[in-house]
């Protein structure tokens, strides 16, 4: 659970799924250093950025993409990217203020594996609630 201090809409969310620092050390996969941040340009292996408000009804991207995956120095692509958001859900609570809530899932392979290995899947619940009141 999260709170916006400042209270400005519309919010953008940067989801990332990535293996920690030193993960994959002696394995010959580039280690970049990539682990918990809140840079939304960090590098993941698979990420998915949207933008919600909940008092304009508004949505926007939730597309996953990927970062380069490099091995002993090599550019092996990047992840293949599926899933996206699901319809945002509208309405207002008890106390009148806007709300929004919506699911996200995306998944990814390493493409140096060539769809060998395990595909890392992301399943996130949001709901924002906007509060008028001061």
């Amino acid at each position: 659970m999260f709170i916006d201090p400042d209270g400005q809409f519309p919010y953008t969310f940067h989801v990332r799924a990535f293996a920690p620092t030193g993960s994959f050390k002696g394995s010959g996969f580039h280690d970049d250093g990539r682990g918990f941040s809140t840079n939304a340009g960090a590098s993941s292996r698979i990420k998915q950025n949207f933008t919600v408000d909940p008092t304009a009804q508004t949505f926007s991207g939730g597309t996953p993409t990927s970062d380069p995956t490099y091995w002993n120095g090599i550019n092996t692509g990047t992840a293949t990217n599926k899933g996206g958001i699901s319809t945002p859900e509208f309405g207002a609570n008890s106390l009148g203020s806007a709300t929004a809530s919506l699911s996200s899932n995306f998944e990814g392979s390493n493409p140096a594996f060539k769809g060998i290995r395990p595909i890392n899947p992301i399943f996130s619940d949001f709901c924002l609630v906007r509060n008028l009141a001061s």
